[in-house]
């Protein structure tokens, strides 16, 4: 009868032992379950080559590649891109590549004056799937730092990038942030730094290749903000020129028509005849020569015009190679 009894508590302690054990089992798989998720996807996920390139060539740690790779990254043409980015966040903000929250898909520009743009979006939507991998308490210490280094200081052009997704998705602000800051901004606050090491191997790889995509447009806007104000300052000049030279017709006109009537009616001698002659011979060579001289200015404004309009076309060529959407100052500023 006492052994019945000490095998019924027996067995139910190892009930209660494997019960508690099936719990904690459940709960580390709940806690679990995205890391469990990921490698579930990475043992399946082979990269085909042009995406492993990205990787590397954004010079990703094991830690960045990894959270690229889970999300079984796309490259992909105008058509395509715009149907898989379609909805997700605002339309301004998807011209290079967007993150659903499973997938990444990213624009082929397929422009060599872009060397580089794909392989900044290519972490730039790495660093979106870190993010929304953070614990609660590890994101509010990573958005204090993220708002530390504006207090710090940040680049002008980085600047522009946060107030235009402060105005676009302001409720992705702090999501945003951490992806611009960290492949944009050159200078980070040391503790922004050792926090992005896990995502990058040597982080300032992608820095410079954004700073080298951003300079084809930045060198095409200084040849057109340079040409824009030869133009204005060519325009006044000739504007200016040809008022002057109006006014010399007018007066030249009627020194002529006083000249005639006065030959004409015989009270000009012909002393005064051959004196007077030449002087309004030389002002009529001279007006001569400034309308032949403004002239030559048209002729360059004309020149410069064009060149202006190529730049233009240039610039949009640019912009078209990137996105069908009118492109924000990132993404492209």
């Amino acid at each position: 009868m006492t052994g019945d009894r000490a095998g019924r508590r027996k067995r139910r302690v190892i009930s209660l032992v494997l019960s508690a054990l099936f719990v904690l089992a459940a709960v580390l798989v709940f806690v679990n379950r995205q890391a469990l998720h990921d490698q579930l996807i990475l043992a399946y996920y082979e990269a085909p080559a042009e995406i492993a390139a990205l990787a590397t060539d954004s010079d990703l740690s094991d830690r960045g590649r990894d959270l690229f790779y889970v999300n079984e990254p796309e490259l992909h043409g105008k058509a395509t891109f715009d149907a898989k980015c379609s909805g997700v966040g605002d339309e301004q903000s998807n011209v290079l590549g967007c993150f659903t929250g499973t997938r990444i898909y990213i624009y082929d520009a397929n422009d060599e004056r872009l060397a580089g743009i794909e392989e900044v979006t290519a972490a730039h939507e790495m660093l979106h799937a870190a993010y929304i991998r953070l614990s609660s308490g590890e994101r509010e210490r990573v958005e204090s730092l993220l708002e530390r280094q504006l207090d710090d200081g940040i680049a002008p052009h980085v600047d522009e990038l946060i107030e235009i997704y402060e105005r676009i998705e302001p409720d992705q602000l702090l999501n945003e942030m951490h992806s611009i800051l960290a492949t944009e901004q050159a200078e980070l606050l040391p503790e922004l730094e050792t926090y992005y090491s896990q995502y990058f191997k040597d982080r300032k790889v992608v820095v410079g290749l954004a700073t080298d995509y951003r300079e084809a447009f930045d060198s095409l806007k200084r040849e057109q903000e340079a040409l824009a104000a030869e133009l204005e300052e060519l325009s006044t000049t000739i504007n200016n020129t040809t008022e002057l030279i109006n006014q010399q017709l007018e007066q030249y006109n009627a020194s002529v028509e006083d000249f005639n009537a006065r030959a004409g009616s015989g009270e000009m001698t012909a002393e005064q005849f051959n004196s007077e002659r030449p002087v309004l011979e030389n002002k009529r060579l001279a007006i001569n020569q400034a309308i032949n001289s403004n002239n030559i200015l048209r002729q360059t404004y004309e020149e410069k015009r064009k060149q202006y309009e190529s730049l233009a076309i240039e610039f949009n060529s640019l912009q078209t190679s990137i996105s069908s959407k009118p492109i924000a100052p990132r993404d492209i500023e």
